[in-house]
């Protein structure tokens, strides 16, 4: 059953979604904390496994959400710091 449970192609899109919300919390809410879009994520992977009744297997969607979404969430950071750091130097050489 858990080999199945990662086919689902509802799975892959839910992941996909968790991504892009995620990253679009962060990129537009600079100031909401990465713990917290992660707590957020790991809620939706577990009510996935409630919607689609796997109350066992909850761990699994939870954790990959969280990954994904900290992925996401880390590579906007890190544009936000990147740009915050060129205004710097830039300013720094005027």
């Amino acid at each position: 059953m858990a080999f199945y449970f990662f086919l689902y192609w509802h799975f892959f899109v839910m992941v996909m979604l968790v991504m892009l919300l995620s990253g679009l919390t962060a990129a537009f809410f600079p100031r909401v904390h990465i713990l917290k879009i992660a707590a957020a994520s790991a809620i939706s992977g577990i009510l996935y496994a409630v919607i689609y009744d796997v109350i066992e297997l909850s761990f699994y969607p939870a954790v990959m959400n969280i990954v994904f979404s900290l992925l996401s969430t880390g590579i906007i950071k890190y544009n936000h710091f990147l740009r915050k750091t060129a205004e710097e130097i830039e300013a720094k050489d005027r």
